[in-house]
């Protein structure tokens, strides 16, 4: 983040990891937030 902050974010259908903490999401969302992980990666 611009104020130095890191936050660590991970996809793996269906769920979402921030910080540690594991969501459950529906499928749609959570397949979006793995595809733009992947085209920052590259």
């Amino acid at each position: 983040m611009k104020d130095g902050n890191v936050i660590e974010i991970g996809s793996y259908n269906p769920f979402s990891f921030i910080d540690g903490k594991c969501y459950k999401t529906k499928y749609e969302p959570c397949e979006k937030l793995n595809s733009l992980g992947s085209k920052l990666i590259k």
